[in-house]
């Protein structure tokens, strides 16, 4: 017995489904099966919100999974229980605590991604109660994790879990509506003048010696760098100027506003000619 729990957020304008294969996710259905609970048309949580929902067991082993797309944001999940008549959490690992970060795969939980979707969900910390969450932001298709629990044939199980979303958007979608049926533009963000057009970015700059220098930055982000969706960001680097026309550069950034990834870094060069 499989029971899947949806958390999907792509909320748009008219409907247009595309096509998905194994090496490209385009606007991908959700997993079918026995759902006991799929958040589709209800309010998105932009703070943590506790959910729960019930099932009888029909097998002596029940694959708990929960699927999650999200286009334009991050989905944070944590306190996952699952019990029966007040008993105690079968879950394993129940609010990612024991999961090494970055890692697709929780502590005692399988991953699956068959369709290869971007920004696929890791172990996540600075989130949750404890300090860590599931934190899954997968771009035109799902990917889900999953355990296997020991069930009583006929028993009623209650799951619990409690879930929050980084993005302005209000109402869960299981597709992309919009029309863009390829990247992360399918948030349900109307394709007229909207901010998600706008970036701006500044910085001060301290030269160390002749080829190295520090620098704070800060940006507010157009969805134009990936972990970054629509966010206010602040953070530092350093950049190595190999020669006159060619420069190195690394930073790490944390967001101001809580839109997208709590913090990320990247790297890159800058060539004058």
């Amino acid at each position: 017995m499989k029971i899947r729990v949806l958390a999907v957020a792509s909320v748009l304008l008219g409907l247009l489904a595309g096509q998905a294969s194994a090496s490209q996710a385009l606007n991908n259905a959700p997993p079918v099966g026995p759902i006991i609970l799929n958040l589709d048309g209800t309010a998105i949580p932009h703070s943590y919100v506790n959910y729960s929902t019930t099932f009888i067991a029909t097998a002596t082993a029940t694959n708990l999974s929960f699927a999650f797309r999200d286009d334009p944001a991050f989905l944070s999940l944590d306190n996952v229980s699952v019990s029966t008549n007040g008993g105690p959490n079968l879950a394993t690992d129940p609010g990612f605590e024991a999961g090494t970060i970055g890692s697709n795969a929780p502590a005692g939980w399988s991953y699956l991604n068959i369709f290869g979707a971007t920004f696929s969900g890791v172990v996540n910390s600075g989130c949750g109660n404890g300090g860590k969450c599931y934190y899954d932001g997968a771009v035109q298709a799902y990917d889900s994790i999953s355990e296997v629990i020991s069930t009583v044939i006929g028993a009623l199980y209650t799951v619990r879990f409690s879930l929050q979303e980084s993005s302005s958007q209000t109402t869960f979608s299981a597709l992309s509506t919009n029309g863009d049926v390829t990247g992360t533009g399918g948030n349900g963000i109307p394709d007229v003048l909207s901010l998600p057009d706008l970036g701006v970015q500044w910085a001060l700059q301290k030269q160390v010696t002749e080829n190295i220098a520090v620098f704070y930055q800060g940006f507010y982000n157009g969805a134009g760098v990936p972990y970054f969706p629509s966010d206010l960001v602040s953070g530092l680097g350093v950049q190595w100027n190999l020669s006159q026309r060619l420069a190195v550069y690394t930073s790490y950034n944390w967001s101001l506003d809580g839109q997208g990834s709590p913090s990320g870094g990247y790297s890159g060069f800058a060539y004058a000619y």
